[in-house]
């Protein structure tokens, strides 16, 4: 299964009987900014129990084209 914004929307919307669709869209949407923002930041992003996000610099490498 792809996890898509949308899925994540519909399962947060499924589990949470008094939250409408657009409040649980609302919810989602506002989590993603926090997380891209933490990011933009420098700052590392630890979703317990799924895993630890952070952003690594690599330099540049030449490229070929075969």
């Amino acid at each position: 299964m792809t996890l898509t914004k949308v899925n994540i929307i519909n399962k947060v919307y499924a589990t949470n009987p008094k939250m409408t669709k657009i409040q649980a869209r609302e919810a989602v949407e506002t989590i993603l900014r926090i997380i891209k923002s933490s990011l933009e930041n420098g700052a590392d992003v630890l979703l317990s129990g799924f895993g630890k996000f952070n952003v690594n610099d690599k330099t540049a490498r030449k490229g070929r084209n075969p």
